[in-house]
């Protein structure tokens, strides 16, 4: 099969047989580095009462501009669709199960939805501003976080994920620009474009069509499985726990073709030869969620917070995790890990990247 990135911005396999000759499962036969620039003379200024400010960034699906509703006195972030795609029935689709999917979701770590439509031509989302950036924007400014730190991180995105999978649906591409930050350095799972409800058949997403991140989607996906579950998003946690702690992802190739490639077919180097003291069962946990059969994975994100909670009062009896002293976004009632060791209390207050946000905002 092939591998290349097609008109929506989607990594996806051509599901025609291999060449007799080639000795791969794969060949890429292009890769975009990222979407053309939109004309912003496209787009209105103002939707459904919100005025468009600035450009935050633009993806496979569309622009996100910084945004004001004047009634509400509210800002919040505005994915416009791309103007030339607006006839595109398939990514028309994809947009509107965005909106639909996100908006079900309701959790102090996953993005909130305000609003989605139709206007003027123009599809539209808009969701909750979150001012500190994003997890990738940290790893290029300020460089790998300390251990104890990435694993409360990651804690408070499983707490995310779980609350996604319980609304019966999978992410399908965590990875660090995907997580936006609270000023106060709480983590937002975003962009829930690639997102599908687990009984969801509404063939945007079929067997042999690979959606993700290459660096940071699991193997499974890679393959083209159209039967992911959650231990697919565990593995792009994982991946983004080790680059979170390495600085690099577990896999990264020259190209899209070598990195699928990697995924497939190789080990991720240790942590332990890439981080100078990782304590060993963090490195343990980091390697077993990138486990390349699924079943070798913790298998919920529940268990993976219960691992985590066992492991930081073994490497450290100071725990940074936020300015209140502690992670404020418990499980649901009942969950060993809603009243474990992650809710106590630390001693050093304030933890670094809460204080690097604060100290980078814009007055």
């Amino acid at each position: 099969m092939a591998v290349f990135v097609n008109s929506e911005g989607l990594l996806v396999t051509d599901p025609r047989p291999k060449s007799r000759s080639s000795s791969m499962d794969i060949t890429v036969e292009g890769f975009i580095p990222g979407p053309a620039t939109v004309d912003p003379r496209g787009i209105p200024q103002a939707l459904a009462g919100y005025r468009l400010l600035e450009r935050l960034g633009e993806g496979g699906m569309g622009v996100v501009f910084k945004a004001h509703h004047a009634t509400l006195d509210r800002q919040a972030a505005m994915k416009v669709m791309r103007p030339e795609l607006a006839q595109n029935e398939r990514f028309v689709a994809r947009f509107l199960r965005e909106a639909r999917i996100a908006a079900k979701i309701d959790h102090p770590n996953v993005v909130t939805v305000y609003d989605a439509g139709v206007q003027e031509g123009s599809l539209f989302i808009a969701m909750r501003f979150v001012p500190g950036g994003d997890l990738a924007q940290v790893l290029r400014d300020k460089g790998p976080m300390p251990q104890l730190d990435a694993l409360v991180v990651i804690a408070r995105c499983l707490m995310g994920l779980q609350a996604i999978s319980d609304g019966g649906m999978i992410h399908r591409d965590i990875k660090p620009a995907n997580i936006l930050l609270e000023l106060d350095g709480s983590p937002r799972l975003a962009d829930l474009g690639l997102a599908k409800g687990v009984e969801m058949d509404d063939q945007l997403s079929q067997a042999g069509s690979v959606q993700g991140t290459p660096s940071f989607m699991s193997p499974e996906q890679a393959r083209g499985n159209a039967n992911l579950d959650v231990r697919s998003d565990i593995y792009s946690l994982g991946a983004t726990l080790y680059a979170l702690l390495a600085g690099v992802p577990p896999f990264a190739g020259e190209s899209a073709y070598e990195t699928v490639s990697h995924v497939l077919t190789r080990e991720p180097v240790a942590l332990a030869k890439r981080v100078p003291g990782i304590a060993p069962e963090v490195d343990a946990l980091v390697m077993r969620s990138l486990a390349k059969d699924p079943a070798n994975r913790p298998q919920t994100p529940e268990a993976f917070i219960d691992e985590i909670s066992a492991i930081i009062p073994r490497i450290s009896t100071s725990v940074a995790m936020t300015a209140s002293g502690k992670l404020r976004t418990p499980l649901p009632e009942g969950s060993r890990a809603s009243s474990g060791r992650l809710d106590a209390k630390t001693r050093s207050g304030e933890h670094w990247l809460s204080r690097w946000l604060h100290g980078r905002a814009k007055p």
